[in-house]
């Protein structure tokens, strides 16, 4: 499964943002197993900051380098520039789209085996989304890294996804490669269908 980008998609409430948080182990499962790499060697990236609004990034990156073993100040002070984040200020006062950032150049800066993205450039103008998009996909290719990405973006999927996983209440119901997929007309054609199906039901 490594050097793949999966798109996970599906309608509000699927199940999709639960899933990525099984994974990161934040939330616990009732039954069944799972077999995954050390917690600093999963990336996250979730639609809220997941760090204390007080701090600045010169103050959290104190923290990370307790927190990771792995911790690459220089390609975290790399990303911080290619943002344009300032480092002093509170990150409670950044806007959305600067939190994205934050959380981004965190994930990809202690060597993450797995990145969790959820909803990743939600908040983000549309070039800045293209940069986004290359950047995990060359972290992707350079560290030999598996991406889950959830998005309502399809044009997003259509972009880096190598897989695309559809997701309807709770459960998976369509897995498919990315070569075997014509478009993604034909994704909201199958999504329909589904829908229409669990209404019959």
């Amino acid at each position: 499964m490594n050097n793949d980008i999966i798109g996970l998609i599906g309608d509000n409430g699927a199940g999709k943002t639960t899933f990525l948080k099984i994974i990161a182990s934040l939330i616990s499962i009732d039954s069944g197993e799972s077999n995954l790499p050390l917690q600093e060697k999963i990336g996250v990236v979730f639609d809220q900051l997941p760090f204390p609004g007080s701090l600045s990034i010169y103050e959290l990156e104190k923290v990370m380098k307790r927190l990771f073993s792995t911790w690459e100040a220089e390609k975290f002070h790399n990303y911080i520039n290619l943002f344009k984040l300032p480092l002093k200020t509170p990150v409670k006062k950044f806007s959305k789209g600067m939190s994205m950032k934050l959380n981004i150049a965190v994930s990809l800066s202690h060597q993450a085996q797995i990145l969790l993205l959820d909803e990743l450039t939600s908040g983000l103008d549309p070039l800045v989304r293209i940069d986004i998009l290359q950047l995990i996909q060359d972290y992707v290719r350079e560290n030999n890294a598996t991406v889950v990405m959830s998005t309502h973006i399809l044009d997003d999927i259509d972009k880096i996804a190598t897989k695309v996983v559809l997701m309807h209440n709770g459960k998976f119901v369509l897995q498919k490669e990315m070569k075997d997929i014509p478009d993604m007309h034909y994704l909201e054609k199958k999504f329909k269908e589904i829908l229409e199906k669990q209404g019959e039901n």
